[in-house]
């Protein structure tokens, strides 16, 4: 090998050291799940008057308004857990 290659390599194996230490470093429970407004729609399988309803009562409270309504899963959840929504059967 020249030493043009000798040194590209090193520099190559520490990249992959360096990347393979910020991979292990990550922290899958810190990064949060967002809803848009058609995913909320479809997840508690309410209208579109209904969606506005509930934000015009505070039932659904968007945590970012920037462009559009995104809602964290968690705090969808608990709307599904208070409203003590039940699995829909067909008879």
């Amino acid at each position: 090998m020249t030493r043009y290659r000798q040194e590209l390599f090193i520099i190559i194996q520490k990249l992959k050291a360096v990347l393979k230490n910020m991979e292990s470093e990550v922290d899958s429970s810190a990064l949060v799940e967002w809803f848009s407004k058609e995913q909320v729609m479809e997840y508690l399988r309410i209208s579109r008057s209904t969606y506005y309803k509930w934000l015009k009562e505070g039932i659904l409270k968007p945590s970012s308004t920037i462009g559009e309504h995104r809602f964290l899963a968690s705090d969808i959840l608990e709307i599904v857990k208070g409203r003590k929504f039940r699995e829909r059967h067909k008879y």
